[in-house]
């Protein structure tokens, strides 16, 4: 059985890391029952250059969704794009982080399109689509199956309107 152990320490070397250096990573491993562990250190991850790029954010009111607009700002892209459901939460993310503001059901796919039109149309591109908006309800297997069909089409739904939309564009590039 393999498990992971979440934050364990093990030597990582790369051209740019000296041999003393240790990078922090999870490290799957054989379960304890085994004679001796095996341990296989993860690659090293490069972070996405966002400088001059142009992002929709869906959920990007609140939340996650405001936390990387904030971010994403901070790389300076040539355009983001604040979307969520609620007008004035898109709106005053918009305004934080010098973005665009528009405000729809992601679970429509005619939203989807329009994001990445207006994108498209203002920048000439979409170079990420970060599919953020999500929401939860209570209740478990007696839970109304018209809540369900709405996870579905926010959960999963959204992502293929997301990418019907998005990836035409990203491949012709």
């Amino acid at each position: 059985r393999l498990d992971v152990v979440p934050a364990a320490r093990t030597p990582f070397r790369t051209p740019a890391s000296p041999s003393n250096r240790f990078d922090l990573c999870a490290i799957p491993k054989i379960h304890e029952t085994a004679a001796r562990p095996i341990i296989f250190p993860l690659p090293r991850i490069h972070p996405v250059q966002l400088t001059d790029k142009v992002i929709i954010v869906t959920g990007g009111g609140h939340g996650i969704g405001r936390a990387l607009c904030q971010r994403f700002a901070q790389e300076r892209p040539r355009g983001l794009i604040v979307a969520s459901l609620n007008p004035d939460a898109a709106e005053e993310v918009a305004q934080e982080v010098s973005g665009i503001a528009i405000s729809g059901d992601v679970c429509d796919e005619a939203h989807i399109q329009q994001l990445v039109q207006v994108a498209e149309e203002r920048w000439g591109r979409v170079d990420l689509f970060c599919s953020n908006a999500g929401a939860t309800v209570k209740g478990g297997a007696d839970t109304p199956d018209a809540d369900w069909q709405h996870l579905w089409n926010l959960h999963v739904m959204s992502n293929v309107y997301a990418a019907r939309a998005a990836l035409p564009g990203m491949l012709a590039r």
